[in-house]
C-alpha cells in the first residue's frame, strides 16, 4: 500500500486543519496496511515480510545511509519494485522533512 491510498480520490479543496487530519490518517492506515514489510518499534528495523529480511532503522543516521539502504534492497534478485516503493514512503516518514532528522519517533506517533 502507498501513502494515500491506493484508489485515485478526486480532487477537493481541503481547509489546513482538514488537510492536516487527512494526511495523518492517510498515514495510518498507511502503517497499519503494510503488504511487503512490518515495522518492528521494539527493534527499529523493517521487515520483509516474505523473506523475512531486516533493514535496521538504526543504522539510518543521515541522506546519504538512507540511500545506501535503498540500492542496497533495490539490488536484492527477490525484492518486489512495489516493496521498494512501500518502503520509500515509509523512509519519509521516518526522516522528518520539516526538521531534517532521522528519528523512530516521527513514525512511532503514528502508531499509538
Amino acid at each position: 500500500m502507498r501513502i494515500g491510498g491506493k484508489k485515485k480520490q478526486e480532487s477537493r479543496l481541503y481547509t489546513p486543519n482538514e488537510l492536516k487530519e487527512k494526511v495523518e490518517r492517510d498515514i495510518r492506515e498507511f502503517l497499519a496496511n503494510l503488504e511487503y514489510w512490518e515495522y518492528v518499534p521494539e527493534l527499529n528495523v523493517m521487515r520483509h515480510r516474505r523473506m523475512n529480511y531486516d533493514v535496521d532503522f538504526n543504522e539510518i543516521t543521515d541522506d546519504a545511509s538512507l540511500c545506501d539502504w535503498i540500492m542496497h534492497i533495490y539490488n536484492k534478485q527477490w525484492m518486489e519494485e512495489d516493496a521498494v516503493l512501500e518502503f520509500l514512503d515509509f523512509a519519509s516518514l521516518y526522516r522528518n522533512n520539516s526538521k531534517k532528522n532521522y528519528d523512530s519517533e516521527n513514525v512511532k506517533k503514528y502508531l499509538k
